[in-house]
């Protein structure tokens, strides 16, 4: 992966999976989620210590 890939999905795919989700989705269940802004960035910059630490082993 390089960070340029195509998450597009077609509007019949979307409203077949909200629709299935609809349906199997328990009144107890999570119905959405929050990654706050640390998160997100703490995750992308894992990708540059791995790539900072192969250019260290070279």
């Amino acid at each position: 992966m390089d960070g340029h890939e195509n998450h597009e999905i077609s509007l019949n795919d979307a409203a077949a999976f909200t629709a299935r989700y609809r349906q199997h989705m328990g009144s107890d269940q999570v119905k959405g989620g929050f990654f706050g802004r640390d998160a997100l960035i703490a995750i992308l910059d894992q990708r540059k210590l791995y790539w900072h630490s192969l250019l260290l082993w070279t």
